[in-house]
């Protein structure tokens, strides 16, 4: 059993690491292998919920501080480099053949690169959270802070930031930590996160991902306000 918060951080990031490998392998099959997300919420649920995993009060502290960074940085990096208009065809024509996700990493990317647009998301995510803080205090900081970062990234697609290389692949590795972040917060029996599994049914490839994002964003930030 897992109870300390640093292994549960490493638990959770192998997870990630091994589905990846999985889809990488197997991915052009059908089944749930080609729905990568999917099957990273459906094994961190099932893992946070066999008991390997002992909840304390410092696991559930990082946890949440690592949701509370990764979400807005990931909004502002995928609204940023969007492709809309393509996620719109892609809504349209479900058959259309578009990019598969691909996770981004240093030794892919290029450790300049990476580093500087993690930097971007990163900083971009901590002065949208002091907004947040300044404009609404703690009470439903959350959906604040992704509406917050919605516009940070609709202004900066007006910029040349917006072709800066690199934002996909960064974008869709925080989706996937993510995505194991809610599957390992979830609670089995009952719990709204659960919704989620019915978009990532529908999430295969980069259009996918875009319409996922927005979705997800505004999903969450009208059920915080409706019922938290």
């Amino acid at each position: 059993m897992v109870a300390d918060p640093i292994g549960a951080l490493f638990l959770l990031a192998l997870l990630v690491a091994v589905v990846h490998l999985l889809v990488s392998r197997f991915g052009a099959q059908r089944g749930v292998v080609s729905r990568p997300l999917l099957l990273v919420y459906l094994s961190t649920l099932l893992l946070a919920n066999s008991g390997l995993l002992v909840w304390s009060e410092a696991t559930e502290k990082i946890f949440w501080q690592l949701e509370a960074n990764l979400i807005p940085a990931l909004i502002f990096l995928t609204l940023l480099c969007a492709d809309l208009r393509g996620a719109w065809n892609r809504l349209l024509s479900r058959f259309s053949k578009n990019k598969p996700l691909v996770m981004g990493c240093a030794c892919s990317m290029g450790s300049k690169r990476y580093f500087m647009v993690l930097a971007l998301a990163l900083v971009v995510s901590f002065v949208v959270q002091i907004g947040t803080v300044v404009l609404v205090g703690m009470h439903k900081s959350m959906p604040v802070a992704m509406l917050l970062a919605m516009m940070v990234a609709m202004v900066l697609r007006l910029t040349p930031l917006r072709m800066l290389g690199g934002m996909q692949e960064v974008a869709t590795t925080m989706l996937y930590m993510s995505v194991a972040l809610f599957g390992m917060t979830t609670v089995l029996w009952w719990d709204p996160k659960l919704l989620l599994a019915l978009l990532l049914l529908f999430v295969q490839k980069e259009e996918d991902f875009v319409l996922f994002v927005i979705v997800a964003a505004f999903v969450s930030i009208g059920y915080s306000f409706l019922f938290m």
